[in-house]
């Protein structure tokens, strides 16, 4: 049985590990995780918050380690777009009839 999380999702995208695809967080919900650990590493005090989002890094990744989790976030946040997209696949719209009109914010 598989159970849908909130802001996770299986993505496709090729990644840099070998062996089966791994569950990995939206782009979105991962680059947050990265950003939170660089901040909490700065903060000596944090040391806890510091543990936990390391420890969330390492599950999220299929890591053992927080360098390998860093290292496998980098790489998978290098090849897809922020919506989720592999980058070697054109986005929605993309291929639209020239008289399509695609609005954006």
């Amino acid at each position: 049985m598989f159970v849908r999380m909130p802001g996770i999702r299986m993505h496709d995208a090729p990644t840099r590990r070998k062996g089966p695809t791994v569950l990995m967080p939206h782009p979105t919900i991962l680059r947050g995780l990265v950003e939170r650990y660089a901040e909490l590493s700065e903060d000596p005090g944090r040391a806890g918050a510091l543990e936990d989002i390391s420890y969330t890094l390492c599950v999220s990744t299929g890591t053992r380690t927080v360098e390998d989790a860093l290292a496998v976030a980098e790489s998978y946040l290098d090849e897809v777009r922020a919506d989720g997209t592999p980058a070697g696949q054109p986005l929605a719209g993309d291929a639209a009839d020239p008289g399509t009109v695609i609005l954006t914010a």
